[in-house]
């Protein structure tokens, strides 16, 4: 039987390639049309809405620097509030208790108190000062007690007794403006279970470097974001623009902008290894770049974090040893063969790609338009 043809539309037919004319009954191929995820829409407007009055309480009532400032127990910022002017460091009576994955989430379940600098006599106890036969006055001077509480209206005893004051004072340093005890020798750690009869606080000291290490990151990241928002923002207006710039380019010159990328990667890498075979010869007759003790921190057990002078210490030195420029010298070669190779057995694809890059920019360029004129 001979095959029928099926019954098409006229209006739909594909006319080789050719566009239709104008025609006014025509309304797609789907005549009544209509929102077809109204819940959705619904839902999407709400988050909107509860979004904007979410953003909008947080500007308006919220603290952003209690993020980074250090807080006592009682909620005031050491060093910004005006009760705590003059005392910018914080202070913890157990140390210990914060050795726990759920400070993060539940705070350290210890008695914090803003003081005018972090205490530098440590290791120490009132029991400690009463056998050197230190006066009650020097021991209650030295005692680090919460704010509400008189020290003239107890005894040393009766001070120590629920958490009106610190039961030990351990050696600390200021590590972004709270009182931490440092990455302690073996010795110091001995002589501090000696004196105040603790259980070994290494682990502990330990574990509480790791946890402060990993919220100073966010508060630095958190700084840094407050600082510099301005940027950020330009940059990614400037992004967009650029952008924009790009498709337009795309769209006009595809077969230019494709085959000056590629020459320009190839100029980028060959410049690159050029560079870093001259450093690498420069630097092969040079002793002093033989050895790499210069590459090692100056004191890596003093503390785990590394400041930006460190850092910077740390690169110039890598920069200056003949190893590093000779292992730059190896990636950007490889790469720069392996992109030759590819240019070469694939430069009969180019066309192709040209052409699906300049249909790409097309449709990008209408879909600029579409938001740029919504």
């Amino acid at each position: 039987m001979p095959r029928r043809n099926p019954q098409v539309d006229p209006k739909l037919r594909v006319n080789d390639g050719l566009p239709h004319e104008f025609d006014p009954n025509f309304h797609g191929p789907i005549e009544k049309r209509g929102c077809t995820d109204v819940i959705c829409l619904f839902l999407l407007i709400a988050f909107l809405i509860g979004w904007g009055i979410v953003a909008f309480i947080a500007l308006k009532k919220g603290d952003p620097s209690i993020l980074i400032q250090p807080v006592d127990s009682w909620g005031r910022k050491c060093g910004l509030d005006p009760e705590v002017a003059n005392k910018s460091y914080l202070y913890f009576f157990d140390i210990t208790k914060c050795a726990s994955t759920e400070v993060l989430l539940h705070g350290c379940p210890t008695p914090q108190v803003c003081v005018e600098k972090c205490p530098d006599y440590g290791p120490w106890t009132p029991e400690q000062g009463l056998t050197l036969r230190e006066s009650e006055d020097e021991i209650k001077q030295k005692m680090i007690c919460q704010p509400s509480v008189d020290k003239s209206k107890f005894s040393v005893q009766q001070l120590t007794e629920k958490n009106r004051c610190a039961t030990y004072i351990l050696p600390v340093k200021s590590i972004n403006r709270r009182c931490i005890p440092p990455v302690l020798s073996k010795e110091a750690i001995n002589q501090i279970n000696e004196i105040m009869n603790l259980n070994d606080v290494s682990k502990d000291v330990e574990n509480l470097m790791e946890l402060h290490n990993a919220k100073q990151n966010f508060e630095y990241a958190f700084e840094d974001l407050r600082a510099s928002w301005h940027i950020i923002v330009g940059l990614l207006a400037l992004g967009g623009f650029t952008s924009l710039i790009w498709i337009c380019l795309m769209r006009c010159f595809a077969g230019i902008m494709v085959w000056l990328s590629l020459i320009g990667m190839m100029i980028v890498l060959a410049v690159g290894c050029y560079l870093s075979v001259d450093k690498y010869i420069q630097l092969r007759g040079d002793e002093s770049s033989e050895s790499v003790e210069a590459l090692k921190l100056e004191d890596p057990d003093a503390e785990k974090l590394i400041t930006t002078d460190e850092l910077e210490n740390y690169i110039g030195a890598a920069l200056q040893s003949k190893h590093t420029w000779l292992a730059f010298s190896i990636v950007l070669v490889i790469l720069l063969i392996l992109f030759l190779i590819i240019v070469v057995f694939i430069r009969s694809r180019v066309a192709i790609a040209v052409s699906l890059i300049g249909q790409g920019g097309s449709k990008d360029g209408g879909s600029s338009r579409v938001v740029i004129s919504g």
